[in-house]
């Protein structure tokens, strides 16, 4: 996983949140976590329906059969831990999108609406309230 998945997420969650989040599910928290932890024979039996489409990922915690052990056993909670830094990255940036898609459709609607004969997003103030919520967007 590099920057470019972090720019994926954040496009695809500008077009629809839930298609974002469960990209950023499917490929963050079972995808990444095979590629980085499974054994040849998980990678095998699992990545290739995974990364068609066929099949569709998620990530638990549990007691399973040995078959299904990724990282070891008792390794769990190490594996689970060391890969949440991306994880928790590439997954913030849903939000991102989902914020930018927002701040896109009122900016149109400011140029667009009139009121008394003048596009509301030539008022100040709401150049204010617009200015101020993309500022928090990325300050944040």
């Amino acid at each position: 996983m590099n920057y470019f998945h972090v720019l994926v997420m954040e496009k695809l969650s500008r077009a629809s949140g839930s298609i974002g989040i469960s990209y950023g599910e499917h490929s963050n928290l079972c995808v990444n976590q095979i590629v980085r932890n499974g054994t040849q024979k998980q990678k095998k039996k699992y990545l290739l329906k995974l990364i068609s489409g066929e099949h569709m990922g998620a990530l638990a915690m549990s007691e399973t059969i040995e078959e299904n052990v990724m990282g070891g056993i008792g390794k769990g909670v190490y594996m689970l831990v060391t890969g949440l830094d991306i994880e928790r990255l590439v997954l913030s940036y849903g939000p991102m999108g989902t914020m930018q898609a927002a701040y896109n459709i009122a900016f149109q609607y400011a140029h667009h609406r009139k009121v008394f004969g003048t596009q509301i997003g030539a008022f100040q103030v709401r150049r204010l309230v617009i200015g101020r919520a993309l500022n928090k967007e990325y300050i944040h």
